[in-house]
């Protein structure tokens, strides 16, 4: 197995024409959504660092050091207008940006991001690039939203085919495989409210029909003659579940069940909060994830709720990459991608002689930030010998024990 170099796992550079007033702006959504800010409890960044390149402001001079390989992998999100295209400098940056990239099969990809179809015609490419140009009925707002969710989607393609790579070294048409395999979203659902099912299927067209992601739905997916449970245990295992919380999901024995098994597998969940009227009981394992309040009665929402799953499943393959040393290291600390919670820690407990449940003595790391003091101390009551720390908290204790 190859050795990782001391060196960032991914970068994600960012290129516009400083006369791209739009690009600026653009640019800052994207530092602000990628780059880390764990000390941000609301809205703080995946966590992925994020160069800016622009150039001079009020000068056309192309930005002088883009450093490609400074990471294993990077993401060139190169923002083209008409003023960048039209200026042959800029465009033999992105020429020379794409060849060099290429060179380096999916580890480093160039994703151009077109303003106008001429912006695409002059660029003289045959990259696939994302047409901002024909969400002209969306508002800014909604296009933004939209370049988030289709540049999260590929970079997580990137690290997953990285991963994979490092695991098993393959040729370039297996890595070209490997990355097109879609990511595949769970529609977990209740047919028991008039919106659950027409939901899950409008949510499904649109994932297929935008983004070209696979779902399961189970009344489609579930072969003839399959056993029911087997199936819907498989596939689970294998996705992102967006769960649609309408008012009967969590009366519903099949829901509650596949919260549980994602839960206890470290699947990444979001939770669309769907609810007309109420709940008599909510469902407590529903929690300790994120909720996207989505109006039943419109579908307007689909894309921001898509776009913070696939957030999930990016800092899920962020937080693979980012503990893959430690974890090759065969050491007592478990890393799990998700803040713990109870049903987390069930996996590691085991019985005594007497029959009874212990937590197993070992250090859990999780994704910063950290726990609320509250939270600490419920796990120091009901989980003693166990060390749960975040990730910048676990690294300071190992930089003390180093110092002492």
């Amino acid at each position: 197995m190859p050795k990782l170099a001391p060196k960032p796992f991914f970068v994600l550079h960012v290129i516009w024409h400083p006369a791209f007033t739009k690009g600026k702006k653009l640019a800052e959504v994207l530092f602000n959504h990628y780059q880390a800010d764990w000390t941000n409890r609301i809205g703080a960044g995946i966590g992925v660092p994020v160069r800016q390149h622009c150039g001079p402001e009020g000068t056309p001079t192309v930005p002088s050091s883009i450093d490609l390989d400074e990471s294993e992998t990077a993401a060139i999100v190169v923002l083209v207008d008409d003023v960048f295209a039209a200026d042959p400098k800029w465009v033999a940056l992105f020429q020379g940006l794409s060849k060099k990239a290429s060179k380096k099969k999916y580890s480093h990809i160039v994703f151009p991001v077109v303003f106008s179809d001429e912006a695409l015609h002059k660029l003289q490419t045959s990259t696939q690039a994302i047409r901002w140009s024909e969400w002209r009925k969306d508002k800014n707002s909604e296009k933004r939203v939209k370049l988030l969710a289709h540049l999260t989607y590929q970079f997580s393609r990137m690290l997953r085919t990285y991963l994979e790579t490092l695991k098993h070294p393959a040729a370039d048409d297996k890595m070209l495989e490997s990355y097109l395999e879609k990511v595949r979203v769970f529609l977990s659902h209740s047919k028991h409210d008039p919106i659950g099912e027409s939901l899950a299927l409008a949510i499904r067209k649109y994932i297929q029909d935008n983004l070209g992601m696979a779902s399961f739905f189970d009344a489609i997916e579930i072969a003839p003659g399959l056993q029911f449970d087997e199936v819907l245990s498989h596939c689970v295992r294998r996705s992102a579940i967006l769960a649609l919380q309408t008012d009967s999901f969590s009366t519903r024995e099949w829901c509650r069940r596949e919260i549980l098994e994602a839960k206890l597998y470290g699947k990444p969940i979001v939770v669309a909060n769907c609810l007309v009227d109420r709940e008599e009981r909510g469902f407590p394992y529903l929690g300790n994830v994120p909720v996207i309040r989505m109006n039943p009665s419109e579908n307007k929402r689909i894309v921001h709720v898509i776009s913070r799953l696939l957030d999930e499943v990016f800092k899920d393959f962020v937080w693979e990459c980012q503990t893959l040393l430690y974890r090759r290291k065969k050491s007592t600390v478990e890393f799990i991608s998700s803040p713990p919670e109870l049903l987390t820690l069930i996996r590691y407990t085991e019985a005594g002689a007497d029959g009874k449940f212990r937590a197993v003595p070992k250090t859990i790391v999780y994704p910063d930030p950290p726990l609320s003091k509250e939270e600490e101390l419920l796990f120091e009551k009901l989980v003693p010998g166990t060390d749960v720390k975040s990730y910048q908290q676990w690294q300071s204790s190992l930089l003390a024990t180093a110092g002492a």
